[in-house]
């Protein structure tokens, strides 16, 4: 039995191979918006259409209405909620809207959209009838969102995480988890605008998850208050050694930390229209070869073998053991052994790809794709020939 969380079901996006000539693909895991109604006319039609949304959509998606303020002692944003799920039992969640603000400078409506759970023409259908109950309001609402959280799942295949030291520029927090039944993972930042999910998966996507046997774990542990709580986690009769291993870096970035809180538009990522020219999370990986290790043994032979994937976890064993901060010594040997997994730009050329993966709606409403730099720089060589050789543009011509 595995933990459901390791299992990949859906193919993504082939964004080429990393330098180990293995593949890799990529896709949006998470997208969060939050949006502003036009006047109050339309706040209360949209309001007063989701109260009708379930009948609406009856046989086709469960709706479920969520009371937010029973939710826990902490306030949540917003007091309402509402999950859409496909129709039947044990569906995965595909959207959720949420409603009625609790604090000032805060979005009138916030969505969270799954596309990993489903396809770009089952999110297609997803959004059109959605618009359709909500009186056409929908699209008029994601025209002006504002994107306040995006996961950008890279699967890389053939690469385990203890292959490698990890680590993300500018971090502070590190955390190693592994969940019950599951694999071994990293989380690299927590709260601040990027952080990175490092996890080992195994790929089901060719595989008839249907049929096989599952089974739910309850687990008892503490949530982030250091209260008691109980969860399931679901698990599910997978042979690992039957199905190719892959490492999955989660990149989330979030809003940023402002004056006004969380879902403010001061603290946005991009604009939902602006989204396809989002900036490169992926050059800030810091990768390191496992012999940064030994090294360190060599240089300094009190260092103990760390228990964590971070290199910040060895940079930390390494002022526990020599009582010293990291010198030069000890940034040479880093900077020796950092290693480049894959090419950041040219996989994030691909971004555009992954945006339209997820239907053609969706698509339509990030914006245009972003000129990429080698087709900038093409640009600019052939108006420096013309430039040198006299010849005049087709605008100078017209002029």
């Amino acid at each position: 039995m595995l933990n459901v969380k390791n299992i990949k079901m859906n193919k993504g996006i082939f964004v080429g191979q990393n330098h180990g000539r293995y593949p890799m693909t990529m896709n949006v895991d998470w997208l969060t918006v939050v949006s502003d109604y036009a006047n109050k006319k339309e706040k209360k039609a949209f309001e007063f259409a989701l109260l009708l949304l379930k009948k609406k959509l009856k046989k086709e998606y469960n709706v479920t209405r969520r009371n937010m303020d029973k939710r826990s002692k902490k306030k949540p944003p917003y007091r309402n909620g509402l999950h859409i799920s496909e129709y039947g039992t044990d569906s995965p969640k595909l959207l959720s809207i949420y409603t009625s603000p609790r604090f000032k400078k805060v979005g009138g409506i916030s969505i969270q959209i799954h596309p990993q759970r489903t396809t770009g023409e089952g999110m297609d259908s997803l959004l059109n009838k959605l618009n359709a109950a909500l009186c056409g309001l929908l699209f008029p609402i994601l025209s002006r969102a504002w994107v306040t959280r995006v996961d950008i799942a890279l699967d890389i295949y053939g690469c385990k995480l203890d292959e490698y030291f990890w680590w993300l520029s500018w971090a502070k927090a590190y955390e190693d988890f592994c969940e019950p039944y599951g694999l071994p993972g990293l989380q690299i930042g927590k709260k601040s605008a990027l952080s990175l999910n490092l996890y080992e998966k195994i790929d089901g996507s060719d595989t008839k998850i249907e049929g096989l046997k599952r089974a739910i774990f309850h687990v008892f542990d503490k949530d982030h208050r250091g209260k008691d709580r109980k969860r399931k986690e679901r698990l599910i009769d997978l042979k690992k050694e039957q199905h190719p291993g892959l490492l999955r870096a989660e990149f989330r970035v979030q809003e940023k930390k402002n004056a006004y809180g969380k879902y403010s538009k001061a603290g946005k990522v991009v604009m939902l229209n602006t989204l396809k020219s989002m900036n490169n999370p992926l050059q800030r990986l810091k990768v390191y070869e496992r012999a940064v290790m030994s090294d360190m043994y060599n240089e300094w032979y009190k260092v103990e073998r760390p228990s964590t994937n971070s290199s910040k976890g060895l940079v930390e064993l390494y002022y526990r053991d020599t009582g010293k901060r990291i010198g030069r010594a000890a940034e040479r040997i880093f900077e020796r052994r950092e290693v480049e997994l894959f090419d950041a730009n040219e996989v994030w050329s691909c971004w555009s790809d992954c945006i339209d993966a997820m239907g053609k709606v969706l698509a339509g409403l990030t914006g245009k794709s972003p000129i990429s730099d080698q087709t900038k720089s093409r640009a600019k060589v052939e108006r420096k020939k013309r430039r040198l050789s006299g010849d005049r543009s087709r605008r100078e011509r017209r002029s």
